[in-house]
């Protein structure tokens, strides 16, 4: 496969095969989503044993780091794809296996292992199509998947609606994603050897063969500063997620207390969506400060003047802020001089998994302290930290419109 990067279609087929398995990781990870509640009343278990148990998935993920990326300098992300694809697929249904707090820890472990190695995997088959056009193809790949993590909510809804168990949709979903990354793997792009532009460079260099491991990544300021990025926009992310519904529904006594993650969730689809255009036209440096000052504009906004339409709007305006942001460092870091993009895209996934973990808990705290409008604050104080550190590190130069 070394002869397809050469081609214009085969570049353009492994675009089309990437996004659909972008889809397909969202839509399995969000179909399992509705059946947590019943999860926990099977198991007999509280919510602050719940709450253990589902760290289970990030911790497997951040383990994940040091394989997939040896792993991806063994083989490539053609072949990592496939692999952790299907290991996604055969250890969901261990989840709904589970009958002990303990072994739903366990799996959800394994299942986060693969899921984590998968996220980083796909993105750098995402950076390599990039590497391959000559332009920026990651916002929207995270477009489709935020589309399949709407299709994967939905039916998660509906096998719970018509009482489906988890342990069967995982089988079933399973299935066929497994057979969909067989036959796509396939029209995958083998990774160039590459990467050592300059970093003051706005062009995308040919590929140069680089030699990097996991230590060489960690001890790499931009790719810590790009991971910072990242848990930066996770933390919004996870304030979004966790606290929108509970602010519009305690706080502002609205309903239906969703609209909040709704307007977020089309926030970040909308953005991504063009965002492809956008980097074509100006650089990362440009636009992350300005969709990042209209997420801390609308934010603090809707904080002040209090109200449904306000906090709708708001959370829509962070959406749209933060929706680039793990696109972008991606990229970026896949173009770090001296680190190869499969190490340097797992530690910036592995920090912002990290750093997610304590998001939420925080938020919550500051809310016990003070009062949840005002633990909010820190959304908006961190969309201006990424707007800030967008212009000072290289999050991504000029694409070249080939």
């Amino acid at each position: 496969m070394r002869g397809t990067i050469a081609g214009a279609r085969p570049r353009v087929t492994a675009r089309g095969a990437v996004s659909i398995v972008f889809a397909v990781h969202a839509t399995l990870f969000a179909s399992w989503a509705a059946h947590i509640p019943s999860v926990e009343g099977r198991l007999h278990i509280d919510d602050q044993t719940l709450g253990l148990a589902l760290v289970g998935g990030p911790i497997g993920a951040i383990c994940s780091v040091a394989v997939v990326g040896w792993a991806l300098r063994c083989w490539g992300s053609r072949v990592v794809v496939r692999w952790t694809l299907l290991g996604y697929c055969v250890t969901g249904p261990l989840i709904g296996l589970a009958d002990r707090a303990v072994l739903l820890f366990g799996a959800l472990a394994l299942w986060g292992a693969f899921q984590g190695a998968l996220d980083v995997a796909m993105n750098t088959q995402g950076t390599t199509v990039e590497w391959s056009l000559r332009r920026p193809v990651l916002p929207g790949l995270h477009a489709c998947w935020s589309l399949g993590a709407f299709l994967g909510s939905g039916l998660g809804l509906a096998g719970v609606w018509i009482g489906v168990s988890l342990a069967w949709q995982f089988v079933v979903l399973g299935a066929v994603v497994a057979l969909l990354g067989v036959g796509l793997s396939p029209r995958l792009l083998d990774d160039p050897a590459r990467p050592a532009p300059d970093a003051a460079s706005d062009t995308w260099p040919e590929p140069t063969r680089t030699r990097s491991d996991l230590r060489a990544a960690l001890r790499n300021p931009v790719v810590v500063e790009l991971g910072l990025i990242s848990v930066a926009s996770a933390w919004c992310e996870g304030a979004a997620e966790s606290w929108s519904a509970v602010y519009l529904r305690d706080s502002l006594h609205a309903s239906p207390a969703g609209l909040g993650f709704v307007a977020f969730s089309l926030g970040m689809l909308l953005v991504r969506t063009v965002g492809n255009r956008l980097l074509v036209r100006y650089p990362a440096t440009r636009v992350l400060p300005v969709v990042a000052a209209v997420a801390t504009a609308g934010m603090a906004a809707a904080l002040i003047a209090g109200g449904l339409v306000a906090a709708v709007v708001g959370f829509g305006c962070l959406g749209v802020g933060i929706g680039l942001v793990v696109p972008t460092t991606y990229s970026a870091s896949a173009r770090v001089p001296g680190v190869s993009a499969g190490t340097a895209i797992a530690v910036v996934s592995a920090i912002a998994w990290a750093g997610s973990l304590g998001g939420a808990p925080l938020i919550g705290r500051l809310s016990d302290t003070w009062s949840l409008p005002t633990a909010l604050t820190l959304v908006p104080v961190l969309t201006v930290v990424i707007a800030v550190a967008a212009r000072v590190v290289r999050v991504g130069g000029r694409y070249d419109s080939r």
